[in-house]
Formats: structure tokens, sequence, C-alpha cells
């Protein structure tokens, strides 16, 4: 039936997590303020720093890297993977 095939597609999991979607699953326990972040924890920003819900991820952080793998991936995709920036204009 048609309506099966519909749910499954439901389901379909992409392989990289929505970066919305992660940020409001951040365990409420790993979520840190700006004054306890440091070496070891994520500095990724999440919500609206004027909010009282704004937090920082407060994951564990790659080695010499601010952010956790996570967020890394976000933060530093190659130039060529940004598919939601404007096309470059040709000089």
């Amino acid at each position: 039936s048609r309506g099966n095939t519909a749910l499954a597609h439901a389901f379909e999991v992409e392989l990289e997590p929505d970066p919305i979607a992660y940020d409001n699953v951040v365990p409420m326990s790993q979520r840190l303020s700006l004054l306890e972040l440091n070496e070891a924890t994520c500095h990724w920003p999440v919500g609206d720093p004027s909010s009282a819900e704004f937090f920082f991820c407060g994951g564990k952080a790659l080695p010499s890297l601010p952010y956790c793998a996570h967020h890394s991936r976000i933060a530093y995709q190659p130039t060529g993977d940004r598919r939601r920036q404007a096309p470059k204009t040709t000089r």
C-alpha cells in the first residue's frame, strides 16, 4: 500500500545530522555558559546570545580545536562543500 512507502520514507536518516536539530538535542548536563568554557570544551554557540536559553555546546573539543567533532565538521567545511553559500562570481 502507498501509505507504508510514505511512512518508510519519513524515517530515512541523513548521513549528516541537521545542525539545527542537533543543537536542540545537546544534553542539558553538557551545556555551558561562557564562564564555564575551557580548552577541552566545545565553544559552539547555540541560540540567540541575548536570550536566557543561550548556551555553548560544551561537548568534548577535538585536540587543538575549539569545537567538538560535530561542530568542527560544520565550521571547517572545505570551501567546495559549502552548498548553502551564494555562487562565487568570476573575476
